[in-house]
């Protein structure tokens, strides 16, 4: 019987009724089929089937407590781990001093965050064929006890490159070069271009045992009427392999008349040298615009 009710007494008593629950008849019976439900006594009403309706809400609750659970221990180990700061990326190639800083002011020193600018200093113009050294629209006079050099990778992040080198000692040279820059390399104007590439210099695999750099000058420049930009610096290393403590580093870009490219000076000539660095003071006053 599926259906609860009143039913004639299954036990055979004349005239009386018996309800049925659903699952077992009640202890109780009446002479009125119309009378109500009798109220099971305390501790023995009967336990309903479990059935998977009946599950349902219990499985949803065991499910939705779990995942409580699980997002308050997340929320707790959250809450206990000390702060993390990951520290910004970067996509400009080196750090370099703020366009505001004006000519003449607090020598900046830049160095190297990322990567420096990838060039090709092997790609290079026509040779013109006189007594100049030419490279990114400059040029200056051949210098007589200097060497015309083949190609300069160290200088690479430049293209076009021709220089001239002298020995100091067997592992320490005297160069002066002239390249291009291209300012979709983030060589944007010549001030920014001279603080990149002088942060590209120092420390650079150029001077191991690389300790420190002070700028001497930054300076506005005009190169043939050209505008541009110089910055003179001591760069200092501690290296066993020689005996030089360091170099007097110049770069000088200039602003010519390519709408895709600087034109750049680059020289060194050793710490202590009044000699040399009268030279690079000469061969600077002679560059010129191609």
């Amino acid at each position: 019987m599926a259906i609860p009710g009143w039913y004639i007494d299954p036990a055979g008593t004349p005239g009386r009724f018996r309800y049925w629950d659903g699952q077992q008849w009640s202890a109780g019976t009446t002479a009125d089929p119309r009378d109500p439900p009798p109220r099971p006594a305390r501790g023995s009403a009967p336990r309903p089937a479990r059935t998977a309706r009946s599950r349902t809400p219990l499985i949803i609750g065991v499910v939705v407590a779990a995942v409580l659970l699980v997002a308050a221990i997340a929320i707790a180990v959250i809450v206990r781990q000390p702060a993390t700061v990951n520290p910004p990326v970067s996509s400009a190639p080196a750090t370099i001093p703020p366009e505001s800083a004006g000519p003449g002011g607090p020598a900046a020193t830049p160095q190297p965050s990322t990567p420096c600018p990838v060039g090709d200093p092997t790609i290079r113009q026509p040779p013109v064929g006189d007594d100049r050294i030419h490279g990114g629209g400059l040029s200056f006079p051949q210098q007589p006890n200097y060497l015309v050099d083949g190609p300069r990778p160290d200088l690479s992040w430049a293209y076009d490159v021709s220089s001239q080198s002298r020995p100091v000692d067997p592992t320490w040279s005297s160069s002066f070069a002239v390249g291009a820059l291209l300012t979709a390399d983030g060589f944007e104007t010549p001030k920014r271009a001279a603080a990149l590439v002088m942060a590209c210099t120092a420390p650079s695999p150029m001077y191991v045992g690389f300790t420190d750099r002070t700028d001497l000058t930054t300076r506005a420049v005009k190169v043939d009427g050209h505008p541009g930009y110089a910055i003179r610096s001591e760069i200092r290393v501690n290296d066993p392999s020689t005996t030089q403590t360091g170099d007097v580093v110049e770069v000088i870009v200039v602003d010519g008349d390519s709408p895709e490219s600087l034109g750049m000076f680059w020289a060194c000539v050793p710490l202590g040298d009044p000699v040399a660095l009268a030279q690079l003071d000469e061969v600077v006053r002679q560059l010129r615009v191609d």
